[in-house]
């Protein structure tokens, strides 16, 4: 229902608020998280060259607007907060300022379309609007079907199952850079700072975006302890969930002076900084991960069996790499359910519940071995 009044809205908006004042070439909309806008950053490299000394709009979440701001690709960003999003007045809001533009080209390249992504494209004035036909993991299939009437043009859907970076590359090349290859992503250059820690140490991410597929902090501990006679363990994270873990971390290692906890106490270009200048960060299937992976940081996560190979583990002719990332997962019959788990619930999945503290251990020597 709330749904149906938003679109309400929507229609309203368009009929009554109408577009002026400064035109762009090109509207970018990627309001997805963290980790999704990072792996974005490589097939970003073809939208450089095929709009070199255009104008560029960039609608991006709150979450990803310091990383965006670092790229002077874009002549103007608009940050959306998903969170505000189905509240009326904070859409209205930003509907009149997102209406106050033209572009002669608008482009939403998520593959997993959100119904958020969707209503900026429905209520822009653009020539063309693309976007991926996509699969419903982010959107009912009857929001997908009725949102996909806004658009111009709609890629198709690959024929094989890629990995999220080859899904950023084929719709760029199915656009308008056919021999674009996809790479491991980079991060801008970050601005010179003082948040350092000094000394060799790890990051330790413990959340994820949702705790259902979020590795247990005791075990996170137990791997911690194999470090910490030649690592300083540095947590990091916002949030209360990340808060609550990094305390129940700290209680369940004694809190050794080797163990410092900055959650919640860096922005997050200053945890940017941090991880570049680690050793190695481990975590979950999170946007840290990837993070790490742009930084050319030594990485090692746990990942559940939701969509094996989409995010992680990055595709393997990337393995010679020394930064290039090392999972581990417990294998079962039902991978590949994008988190329609047909398991019992417990605390968490149970493909993530089942991957034990050796198999981690086993697959950090490894990584150990690999930096010497």
């Amino acid at each position: 229902m709330l749904i149906i009044l938003h679109e309400l809205l929507n229609f309203l908006i368009r009929l009554l608020v109408r577009p002026k004042g400064e035109k762009f070439d090109l509207l970018l909309v990627r309001t997805d998280g963290i980790g999704d806008y990072i792996i974005w950053l490589d097939s970003l490299r073809a939208y450089k060259e095929a709009f070199k000394d255009k104008k560029v709009l960039l609608v991006c979440s709150r979450a990803t607007l310091d990383i965006a701001r670092l790229d002077p690709f874009f002549t103007k960003i608009v940050p959306l907060d998903r969170e505000q999003f189905l509240k009326v007045t904070y859409w209205y809001s930003f509907v009149k300022k997102i209406r106050q533009y033209a572009f002669d080209y608008a482009i939403a390249p998520a593959f997993s379309r959100s119904y958020v992504s969707d209503s900026v494209i429905s209520v822009i004035r653009s020539k063309r609007r693309v976007g991926f036909r996509g699969d419903c993991l982010n959107m009912s299939r009857w929001q997908k079907h009725y949102m996909e009437r806004f658009y111009t043009q709609l890629i198709n859907t690959p024929l094989e199952r890629l990995p999220e970076i080859d899904i950023n590359a084929y719709f760029v090349r199915t656009l308008f850079s056919q021999d674009f290859q996809a790479q491991l992503p980079a991060f801008p250059v970050l601005p010179i700072s003082c948040s350092y820690v000094e000394g060799n140490y790890c990051v330790f991410f413990l959340s994820t975006n949702n705790l259902f597929h979020a590795w247990s902090v005791d075990r996170f501990v137990k791997i911690a302890m194999e470090l910490v006679d030649k690592y300083k363990i540095i947590l990091l994270g916002y949030g209360k969930i990340d808060q609550d873990l990094s305390d129940a971390f700290m209680c369940l290692s004694g809190n050794s002076g080797q163990i410092i906890n900055k959650v919640n106490k860096t922005s997050f270009l200053e945890t940017a900084q941090i991880v570049s200048h680690a050793s190695l960060v481990i975590g979950n299937d999170t946007g840290g991960i990837h993070l790490a992976t742009s930084l050319c940081v030594p990485s090692l996560a746990i990942v559940s069996g939701a969509h094996p190979g989409r995010f992680l583990p990055y595709p393997s002719r990337f393995s010679s790499l020394s930064y290039f990332p090392h999972v581990v997962f417990h294998q079962k019959d039902c991978f590949g359910c994008d988190y329609r788990c047909s398991r019992p619930m417990k605390q968490v999945y149970e493909c993530i519940d089942s991957v034990d503290v050796e198999s981690v251990r086993k697959e950090l020597l490894s990584l150990l071995n690999c930096l010497k």
